[in-house]
This record gives C-alpha cells, structure tokens and sequence, in this order.
C-alpha cells in the first residue's frame, strides 16, 4: 500500500493537508481511495472523511499532540503537528531535523542552532503549542 497527501496550495511545506490517498499496487492516483482531512486552526489533521461522507480517521489530543485513535478508524493516518510525521514503531513524530516525542512535549535531540533557540533546547514551540508551528524542529513561528 502507497500513501499519497495533497496539501494546500498556497501553504509551507508540511502544514494544511488536504486529502490523504490509499493507493494499492498498481493502482493510480485517478483510482484511488481518498479521505479528506479535516484540520484544526495550526493545520494538524482531526478527522478524516471518506468519498462517500462518512468518517474514516479520528484522533483526540492534548496540547502537546499526545493523542488517543479512535477505535473505528478504518485507515492509518501519520501526519500529526504540521511538518510532523508520526513513527508507529518508535512513537516518535519525524519533524525533518529532529523527533518529537508528544508523551513528553519535547524534542528528543538537542537544538541543532544550540543555544540561539533559547536556553531549553529540547522544548517545542516555546512551550506553546496551541499557538505556535515548529515546521522543521529549528524554530517556532505562528
């Protein structure tokens, strides 16, 4: 199984998908199985909802991205915060220079600019997640 995302036109890399697409072997774009993402105000998907309008992906999380799936979920969905995606097998977010760990709300790699990124160097977005995007894991913006 393939996995395609389309994302917002006008946005950066990473942030406001807005389909995801399941693609078994062989198969194309033009034939493939889409889920619209429903995002929330940073651009992190919240739901998913098939072709025929009906929900097929749901996650519930905390500020910091610890989140819980919804039982029903009929696909898997890695995208989390924007620039994120999520590593089953380690539980880790790959955020492009380091991984995000939601359990903690911290980076597990030091800031790769050091110090020029502030004195807590594992941090993410100052601490302020509801606000801020740390699109590549060197510095926070909104």
């Amino acid at each position: 199984m393939r996995v395609a995302y389309g994302w917002k036109p006008d946005s950066d890399w990473g942030t406001n998908p807005l389909w995801q697409a399941n693609l078994s072997e062989g198969q194309t774009l033009k034939n493939a199985s889409y889920h619209y993402l429903i995002s929330d105000h940073l651009g992190t998907p919240q739901l998913a909802i098939n072709s025929t309008g009906e929900q097929s992906w749901k996650i519930n999380s905390d500020a910091f991205g610890n989140s819980e799936l919804d039982a029903n979920n009929q696909i898997t969905m890695n995208l989390r915060f924007p620039g994120q995606y999520y590593d089953a097998e380690t539980g880790l977010s790959y955020n492009y220079f380091r991984d995000y760990d939601a359990k903690t709300g911290r980076y597990i790699q030091s800031d790769p600019i050091g110090l020029a990124g502030g004195i807590n160097t594992y941090g993410y977005v100052g601490g302020n997640p509801l606000l801020y995007l740390d699109i590549y894991g060197l510095s926070y913006w909104d």
